[in-house]
């Protein structure tokens, strides 16, 4: 009867031991920084020629060895992106997302003398014991935007799998998943891959940062930042705020022109007043709000610098008892510099004046040369030479 009480109470106490154990392998980032990644689509592909072949030829030495190709459950990942709360959204091989997240993995294991005892100290203790093994699984993860590769990390990842009665069977894989991501989390934010200046670069776009130029300093209205968008036909927004009046702003955005040509600027201005004035309208839809805005009026400044032409207008919203705004457009190089005041055109007009002389945009970039080499070439054949969005 002991030992039967024994035996019992040996079970019980493997039972009770039988606990997650801890994942000592995840990297450090921020995991308290809020939503700070675009919406992303996460799918599981197949390794680069580079890995693929490595795994072949792993697997082709010998019979002892063996190579996997993404083995484990595409979930696993997705779970622990989703789970960082860092993306505005994650979706699981879905659609809609300039951002996408790739998955690759190569499980090259070697079985050893050492490894067919524990197999077989396993099967003879009925799994009681606990026998382990260890491997280092090489991945891939890929930062593709639409569809263009922006970057790709490598990385040799542990991965050990317990074989136990008492342990959770998939507990390897979600621990290898979740190391996985770590790094790659790790990675995304030190190289702030997600970023809009990461995203230029790559694509060998206008370096806004570097070849902008803009005063720090407009009379009380101080420079508080910029934004690079994830976009590269957004370009960047800088915004200046008056120090004294922190409602008064001037935010001033700076995006290529989306024709191939603009030799009649008359034009081209005509056509991007209409589509600022539907955004306008757009936006202040969604808050229920009815704009009211003013006919474009054509200005002509001369400067030592040179002569500067431009449109602008003004907004008011019914119903509200405030002063009008007013959006100004210039076009200098292959942009656009637009700017939105939150005052009327009385106050605005001199700033202005005072700003877009001081403002240097960046020469066309390689890849908006690019691209409207692209569109004209598209659009030799029929003879036409458009000068619409490419």
């Amino acid at each position: 009867m002991a030992s039967r009480y024994f035996i019992i109470f040996m079970l019980v106490g493997l039972v009770t031991a039988c606990v997650s154990t801890s994942n000592n392998n995840v990297a450090s980032y921020d995991k308290n920084a809020g939503t700070v990644y675009p919406p992303v689509s996460f799918f599981i592909t197949r390794p680069t020629a580079e890995l693929n072949q490595q795994c072949l030829q792993f697997a082709d030495d010998s019979v002892m060895q063996h190579c996997q190709i993404n083995q484990f459950d595409a979930s696993l990942y997705w779970q622990q992106l989703y789970g960082s709360g860092l993306f505005e959204r994650v979706m699981f091989a879905g659609e809609g997302t300039d951002y996408q997240v790739l998955v690759s993995t190569a499980n090259m294991s070697r079985e050893t003398a050492a490894d067919i005892t524990k197999a077989a100290v396993a099967g003879a203790t009925l799994m009681l014991l606990p026998v382990t093994n260890e491997f280092s699984v090489k991945a891939e993860v890929t930062v593709l935007w639409r569809d263009l590769v922006l970057k790709r990390f490598s990385y040799d990842v542990p991965f050990s799998h317990t074989m136990s009665l008492f342990h959770k069977p998939d507990e390897g894989a979600q621990h290898f998943a979740q190391t996985l991501m770590s790094y790659f989390l790790r990675d995304i934010e030190q190289q702030q891959v997600f970023s809009g200046a990461f995203l230029l670069s790559a694509l060998q776009d206008s370096d806004y940062l570097q070849q902008l130029k803009a005063p720090a300093q407009l009379g009380d209205f101080q420079l508080a930042g910029q934004h690079i968008y994830n976009d590269p036909l957004a370009g960047t927004q800088l915004r200046y705020i008056n120090q004294n009046f922190i409602d008064d702003y001037i935010d001033v955005f700076v995006y290529p022109i989306r024709r191939t040509d603009w030799q009649e600027p008359s034009l081209v201005m005509h056509d991007e007043l209409e589509n600022v004035r539907k955004e306008l309208q757009l936006f202040y839809q969604q808050q229920n709000k009815i704009m009211k805005l003013q006919e474009a009026k054509t200005i002509s400044w001369q400067h030592e610098s040179g002569d500067f032409h431009g449109s602008y207008f003004e907004l008011t919203i019914e119903d509200v008892e405030s002063l009008p705004s007013s959006t100004y457009l210039f076009i200098a190089e292959d942009k656009f510099i637009k700017l939105r005041c939150t005052f009327g055109a009385d106050h605005a007009e001199s700033l202005v004046k005072a700003l877009i002389p001081k403002i240097i945009v960046p020469d066309e970039s390689l890849f908006m040369a690019t691209l409207r080499q692209r569109f004209r070439e598209q659009t030799q054949p029929s003879g036409r030479h458009s000068a619409t969005n490419p």
